[in-house]
């Protein structure tokens, strides 16, 4: 009876070592949006909150220029990679903003030196490529 007793501790002590999870902190997601994200309404009232039209204009750096709402639409959406419709997610221009890293061979985050955009922030400008880029 004891070894029984013995056999079914040791038993039970295995289980429920075998049952323990490893959590990791996953950053809360934004809500998927579903209603229309218009450049000059949303998106650049954004980059210019956060200080972005101070440092791109006429072009430098990156050949984006941020100084007025078409410039900063027109250069953003001249390029495919910056602003990519078919793999929005992978678009130069919500990489910088969503990622410490950066665009590859770029500067790192943006905004430089700066708080980077909240993830409801990010899910805009996410949403804007992803609906085609719309400027009005």
């Amino acid at each position: 009876m004891k070894k029984l007793k013995i056999i079914s501790f040791a038993v039970l002590a295995l289980s429920l070592n075998s049952c323990r999870k490893d959590f990791a902190y996953v950053e809360p997601v934004a809500p998927p949006i579903t209603t229309p994200v218009l450049f000059a309404t949303q998106v650049y009232p954004l980059l210019t909150a956060y200080g972005c039209d101070g440092c791109h204009t006429g072009g430098a750096p990156s050949n984006l220029d941020f100084a007025s709402v078409t410039a900063a639409w027109t250069t953003l959406t001249a390029s495919p990679t910056m602003v990519n419709t078919v793999a929005p997610s992978q678009s130069d221009f919500y990489v910088s903003v969503n990622s410490a890293s950066g665009v590859p061979g770029g500067n790192g985050q943006m905004p430089m030196g700066g708080s980077p955009l909240s993830s409801s922030e990010q899910a805009t400008i996410l949403a804007w490529i992803t609906q085609g880029a719309l400027n009005n």
